[in-house]
């Protein structure tokens, strides 16, 4: 069987080592399927791979990317399209995955893209999203190993895969952490990482200003893969989002994750350091949100940022951000360091079943608290009681501190009606 992955795939497979684009991956390297890719494509892996805010986010070095890059160009079976593609009106770009299939004769394309699902095949190739693909795919039973050399003739076209220069260590390369088949137990380490998630969920459901109901819009800040916007949209039935991410790669998984609520979202690119992106978003909002992406600025930036937000909000509407905190003692910081590990041991184990993912939280130095920050980091965590005093002096009233653990804390205000 050969299959397509498309980048949004094989970028989040790779950063989030326990999501269900990373099932995809440990089908690939088990040999359940050949991964077919052309130039264009596997040059595209590496562009999204080494954008600086992935980089940053992920903790990727250049040397983890070029391991990654190598190992898809050795095992993976190269394409070369015979002809240019136009099919997908809405997003030229898009060809490129349909032209590597047709030329490459595979069975399947797994994709997080909306234009691309929206086909569901083109000429018998059909076009899955990678929940459907895991699930249908996935198996526990020994499969045969890929050869370690392998020549293909499909038609007039050949495509090799040659790992006859790999050295030992790249055949090594481990690129997923978890094996398991099974995909309802595949989850994205931010769910590991995050202190009960599941409550801080909860706890913005809670405080938005509305009934379930309600006809709004609200504005996500930073919407990574899409879990709060999602959410937003569950509860709130008659809803609207804007969803704003710096990362096309995120802006692509967050469009796969509201598929589901057609016509009722909408994604935007933006930078959080440019000032200017607040005076694009509409005015008379009932919410504002955000989960860890405001410590990126600095502390007058915060200040700022809340002024200008409260000018855009509907009288009565919050403004409502989780991140995590700037320790205002050694004490404190102390507590928080062992309050995040002890968090993520216990999620690590609840949620996978061991603690690897929190041996992969250690080995990263996650954990900002353990492992003071250099000067030139792109974290500024504030302390929480001056970011309380920011949005009181922005004008919010019922400021507080709604929510607060290991370091973390939910926090906001309303603006008065």
């Amino acid at each position: 069987m050969r299959v397509v992955l498309d980048t949004n795939v094989v970028v989040s497979g790779y950063l989030a080592p326990t999501g269900t684009p990373a099932a995809v991956l440990s089908l690939w390297e088990r040999g359940v399927f050949d991964l077919v890719v052309s130039a264009e494509i596997v040059a595209e892996y590496e562009r999204v791979l080494r954008e600086p805010d992935i980089r940053r986010l992920h903790h990727k070095t250049d040397s983890e990317i070029d391991a990654v890059i190598q190992r898809i160009r050795q095992a993976a079976l190269q394409a070369v399209p015979a002809q240019r593609l136009a099919v997908v009106a809405a997003d030229s770009d898009d060809d490129k995955i349909l032209e590597c299939a047709v030329a490459g004769n595979a069975d399947h394309i797994v994709s997080g893209d909306k234009h691309l699902l929206a086909l569901g095949s083109y000429q018998e190739i059909q076009i899955l999203p990678p929940a459907v693909f895991v699930r249908l795919f996935a198996t526990d039973e020994p499969v045969e190993p890929r050869k370690e050399s392998q020549t293909v003739q499909k038609g007039q076209k050949v495509m090799t895969h040659d790992r006859s220069d790999a050295t030992d260590d790249d055949q090594q390369v481990d690129v997923t952490t978890w094996q398991e088949s099974d995909s309802a137990r595949f989850i994205d380490l931010g769910r590991i990482y995050t202190p009960r998630r599941d409550e801080l969920r909860d706890a913005f459901l809670d405080l938005i200003p509305a009934e379930a109901g309600d006809r709004f819009t609200g504005v996500e800040i930073g919407t990574g893969q899409g879990w709060l916007t999602e959410a937003i949209l569950r509860r709130f039935s008659a809803a609207r989002m804007i969803g704003l991410d710096g990362s096309e790669t995120m802006l692509r998984a967050t469009e796969a994750t509201l598929a589901p609520y057609p016509g009722r979202f909408e994604v935007r690119a933006f930078r959080l350091e440019d000032a200017g992106w607040v005076e694009g978003l509409p005015g008379g909002l009932c919410c504002v949100v955000s989960s860890l992406v405001i410590h990126h600025l600095h502390g007058p930036e915060k200040a700022a940022l809340f002024r200008a937000l409260y000018g855009k909000l509907a009288a009565g509407g919050a403004l409502l951000i989780a991140d995590v905190m700037e320790s205002t003692s050694a004490w404190g910081r102390r507590h928080m360091a062992n309050a995040w590990n002890a968090e993520v041991e216990y999620q690590s184990i609840e949620y996978g079943g061991d603690r690897r993912a929190y041996d992969q939280f250690v080995a990263d130095h996650w954990n900002m608290y353990e492992y003071p920050l250099e000067e030139d980091d792109i974290d500024h965590p504030s302390a929480l009681p001056e970011q309380l005093a920011w949005m009181v002096e922005a004008g919010f009233e019922g400021v507080d501190a709604f929510w607060v653990r290991a370091g973390h804390a939910l926090f906001g205000g309303y603006k008065p009606r």
